[in-house]
């Protein structure tokens, strides 16, 4: 997992146990912070147009709904950059 993927769990997970988010509050919290070109991604390869808008039903879903769309985003930013030098 990438350092900052890493440091973005930490962070929800801190404000899921300490600033006792309600499941709607972290899921906009989490849905505001992710970076556009991650929404947009979400949005292009799901099925549901409206997934973003959305609460999934646990909290291990919306991990799973935010990080691997980040995951591949990065992942393809940092291949774009290895081929351009």
């Amino acid at each position: 997992m990438v350092k900052p993927m890493k440091d973005f769990i930490a962070r929800v997970r801190f404000l899921q146990l300490v600033a006792n988010l309600t499941k709607e509050q972290l899921w906009e919290y989490l849905v505001d912070s992710i970076l556009q070109e991650v929404r947009m991604h979400i949005r292009r390869v799901s099925t549901d147009n409206n997934i973003l808008n959305k609460v999934p039903p646990s909290i291990e879903m919306y991990f799973q709904t935010i990080f691997s769309p980040s995951s591949t985003v990065e992942f393809e930013k940092t291949r774009e950059a290895d081929a351009q030098g």
